[in-house]
């Protein structure tokens, strides 16, 4: 079950129907920074759900999810620094929470149920007030990205049977082969499917036709031609029980020659 954010917009609209404005700002911010505490919490348990996992299950290790952290970490540092010293470019600041938000998607394989909902941003001329609204929504994301990548285990512990084990590109007859392999996926074909969701080629999105074959170990992805380039593959494997519906992302990348 997912764990509800407290994060409670309607509040601020409440608060801004104050007529004393350095008091408004006053009891905005101390909410705002009560609620970033106990988000941080969230996300703290989140990231330890995560780690533990990928401490049993190597191969569940995420880096773009890692990368993302640490660039999350510099922008609540940058974040702040900039209030304490009541200085920084808080468009810079904007900016950068823009571009940090934007690659949460793909993290969470675009579930929306773990993505924050688009926020309007805070008309206020106070810029603590403005700062402290973009480190709750950015805690926000992050720990919805931490959440989703140990989610597997967490519903239900025998779903992480069914990864994908290893990909292997391989050249067979003239066609170019992505050979994938789960040890314990190939015994249930009635109850999981595979999807692309993008082929890149040279960091380009491509329209390009394959074939999807079961084979002894668990599927073949068969292209019938590829130009050379190096080239991207993001794909999910779906897998159906009674629970529910679960997605475990694969990547992979390969280069033609």
């Amino acid at each position: 079950m997912k764990i509800k954010f407290l994060f409670i917009l309607l509040l601020i609209n409440i608060f801004y129907s104050c007529n004393d404005e350095k008091k408004e700002n006053s009891e905005l911010n101390k909410f705002l920074t009560n609620n970033f505490e106990f988000n941080q919490r969230i996300l703290n348990h989140n990231k330890a759900k995560y780690y533990n996992l990928i401490s049993d299950q190597p191969s569940r290790k995420n880096i773009e999810l890692e990368k993302i952290d640490s660039i999350f970490q510099s922008l609540i540092i940058e974040i702040d620094n900039a209030i304490l010293n009541r200085s920084g470019n808080i468009k810079k600041i904007k900016i950068n929470r823009d571009q940090f938000l934007v690659k949460i998607p793909e993290i969470v394989n675009n579930r929306n149920e773990f993505q924050i909902s688009k926020i309007e941003s805070l008309n206020s001329k106070s810029n603590e007030l403005q700062l402290n609204f973009i480190k709750n929504e950015i805690i926000i994301a992050m720990s919805y990205a931490f959440e989703y990548n140990s989610l597997i285990t967490s519903i239900n512990e025998s779903i992480s049977y069914f990864k994908i084990d290893n990909i292997e590109f391989r050249k067979n007859d003239n066609k170019n082969v992505l050979i994938l392999s789960s040890k314990y996926g190939q015994r249930f074909p009635e109850n999981r499917h595979i999807y692309i969701k993008s082929i890149k080629k040279d960091n380009i999105n491509k329209q390009i036709s394959y074939n999807l074959n079961d084979n002894y170990s668990f599927a073949n992805i068969e292209f019938n031609t590829l130009e050379k380039g190096n080239y991207k593959i993001n794909g999910i494997l779906k897998y159906y029980e009674r629970d529910g519906e679960f997605e475990i992302p694969f990547e992979k990348k390969f280069t033609v020659k």
